[in-house]
């Protein structure tokens, strides 16, 4: 807009604007009473444009904040730390496919999650930010000054960034924490892998290292006790777990199911896949199934960290017990050590409508759940469906079309809140 009003101001003084021809509105004057259009009348007709064009970015940027997540609030003392996908740079088509970039993120997740002193912002968390901002979290990670907004925004007071990269057949990894809002660099970290094979569990166990021990100077003594463990070593595997995991955060529980089944085939010892793929099958109706791998994955506890290792005993509380009491109990045990997390206020609000048949208390939690993350279409379907329980159909229609209103919201997503809205009008 700066730009435009400067290009405006020297058509002005160039005496340019004064012969511009606009498009005419009304039928065209005759040569005897036509007069020429002044260049204050130009100059306000580009000032008015200009202002409406700020006042919508204003509005635009206005709601696009008031989509960002809510503050956390966390114990004195601890680090928050925002992790964002690594850039690839490797030009490995293999590894593009496979989404190494995130890949690389979760696994860092997961390293920096059993450090006692650090509480690592929830990915979920920090993509809204980014989506409040105009920008896919993918393209913020790109660009140093977005990535340091959205961060802090999202409540962090570090942030791990990191490429990487390829020299012959040697992958380089290098990553940086960096101090926020200050932008200093607390410590930068290099690790090569030899082969694709060894990628993941290579560069994250040699970064994690060095990376724990440049928080334990930050933090205290407790930060170099963290695990070097992830979910899998094998980069495939990841991959058909991260998209099992998308589609399940689309509500797709059936097309979850094959890409989870595949995460495991590849690695048995998944653990993480295991209780998604129960929850998968508990949510389509398949009790056997879902009980069966929520039995594994409580038998592989051992390669789990800490945050995997609480969801899948909260798990096991909804597929074993059904005890709604207890497992909401948990829930809210679960929501104080992961205060950011949308699955912990989403799941104990799926316990008290279908466990313990209270929809007021589920919406307290859908609601939360929602401002965390807006654009997550099953949070939507659940407060609809529970205000059409307690026969508040206009405001079940309501709280689709705030969902359908979101700049960010995925096709498929999209697709069932049209549908269920038209549903909802024709009253079912």
């Amino acid at each position: 807009m700066a730009a435009e009003l400067k290009r405006i101001r020297a058509r002005l003084e160039s005496g340019e604007a004064s012969t511009v021809k606009l498009p005419a509105t009304n039928p065209p004057q005759t040569p005897q009473t036509a007069q020429p259009r002044s260049r204050w009348t130009l100059a306000v007709s580009a000032l008015a444009a200009a202002a409406l064009v700020a006042a919508a970015a204003v509005v635009l940027l206005v709601r696009r904040e008031a989509d960002a997540p809510p503050p956390m609030k966390l114990p004195p003392g601890t680090l928050a730390v925002a992790v964002l996908p690594v850039a690839d740079q490797s030009g490995d088509p293999d590894l593009s496919r496979a989404g190494i970039g995130k890949i690389l993120g979760d696994a860092f997740v997961q390293v920096l999650s059993d450090i006692p002193s650090v509480y690592v912002v929830s990915p979920i968390r920090v993509d809204q930010v980014a989506r409040s901002l105009g920008r896919p979290l993918a393209d913020a990670a790109q660009d140093p000054s977005v990535a340091h907004r959205v961060c802090d925004k999202a409540g962090a007071k570090a942030m791990l960034t990191g490429t990487l990269g390829r020299v012959g057949k040697t992958y380089v990894l290098n990553a940086s924490l960096y101090e926020l809002p200050s932008d200093r660099i607390l410590g930068t970290f290099r690790a090569e892998a030899q082969n694709s094979e060894q990628l993941l569990p290579d560069l994250t166990s040699k970064v994690s290292g060095a990376l724990r021990s440049k928080l334990a100077a930050a933090t205290g003594p407790s930060a170099a006790d963290g695990i070097e463990r992830v979910a899998t070593g094998s980069v495939e595997a990841y991959a058909h777990f991260v998209r099992g995991k998308e589609f399940s955060d689309e509500g797709m529980w059936k097309e979850a199911i094959p890409e989870l089944q595949k995460a495991i085939e590849i690695d048995p010892q998944m653990a993480v896949a295991w209780t998604e793929l129960a929850c998968a099958y508990s949510f389509i109706g398949d009790d056997a199934n879902a009980a069966a791998a929520q039995k594994k994955a409580e038998s592989l506890l051992d390669h789990a960290n800490k945050k995997e290792r609480t969801w899948i005993a909260w798990a096991a509380t909804w597929i074993q017990s059904g005890n709604g009491e207890t497992y909401c109990a948990e829930g809210d045990d679960y929501i104080r050590e992961f205060p950011d997390d949308r699955e912990g206020y989403f799941y104990t609000g799926l316990g008290h409508e279908y466990l313990r048949k209270d929809c007021e208390k589920a919406l307290v939690y859908y609601e939360k759940a929602y401002s965390l993350t807006p654009n997550y279409y099953p949070v939507t379907k659940a407060i609809a469906d529970c205000r059409l329980k307690l026969n508040q159909k206009s405001r079940a229609v309501d709280a689709v079309k705030r969902y359908l209103a979101l700049p960010f919201v995925s096709d498929h997503g999209r697709q069932q809140a049209q549908w269920r809205l038209e549903e909802l009008k024709k009253g079912k």
